[in-house]
């Protein structure tokens, strides 16, 4: 059970998250030359409008709570990733939890499923196991934007050399193996791999499981 000035810290310091929202959005807005109308307008259109009003006490720091429905259109309306709201990586250092301070770039990572919470017990000795399986399909996503740009760098500058297509064939296989070990990974943590929209088509065969 928390006490009183637990809960009073608590809501102290995401109430602080909430002002640095505000300055972040107005910030941005500004840099667009937008007004808070024009994003208003903007999150409507988008599905969800989050309106002037909404805005203004957002920017002046009068609201004191926002929705991660409000971060996600406010976001996609000014164009940025959505921890651009929250964190500001010229500052040296951001609250990533209450009383949990670290750089902006740790807490941006933990949010995006690259590295632990800052101050868990894994932060200094970091597993998989916090990202689950998002890292298996940037793993995957990757293997398949490194062999599909190779291919397309082969296609524009093609060349009869031999020793060069010895060394692209050899690439090739080397980007084809990545990219199915990554394809059976997916496979064996029950996921299905994301449809390649390409030209260029890759179809691996899991292998059977031992009776």
């Amino acid at each position: 059970m928390h006490t009183d000035d637990e809960v009073t810290g608590a809501e102290g310091a995401f109430a602080d998250w909430t002002r640095r929202i505000g300055s972040h959005v107005a910030a941005l807005r500004t840099e667009r030359q937008l007004s808070a109308q024009q994003v208003a307008d903007r999150t409507s259109k988008l599905g969800n409008e989050v309106t002037r009003s909404t805005i203004a006490n957002l920017e002046s720091g009068r609201k004191e709570s926002v929705s991660i429905v409000e971060i996600a259109m406010l976001a996609a309306a000014l164009e940025v990733a959505p921890v651009r709201l929250l964190f500001d990586v010229r500052e040296p250092e951001v609250a990533a939890l209450p009383g949990q301070k670290t750089s902006a770039v740790r807490a941006i990572d933990w949010w995006s499923a690259l590295a632990p919470a800052p101050g868990s017990a894994e932060a200094d000795h970091p597993s998989a196991e916090y990202s689950g399986p998002v890292e298996l399909v940037r793993s995957y996503d990757g293997a398949v934007k490194a062999i599909l740009a190779f291919e397309s760098a082969r296609h524009t500058h093609g060349t009869d050399d031999p020793e060069v297509r010895r060394l692209e064939g050899e690439l090739r296989a080397a980007l084809m193996a990545r990219l199915e070990t990554a394809h059976l990974a997916m496979a064996a943590a029950g996921l299905a791999p994301p449809p390649i929209k390409h030209k260029f088509e890759f179809i691996f065969v899991t292998p059977p499981k031992d009776a």
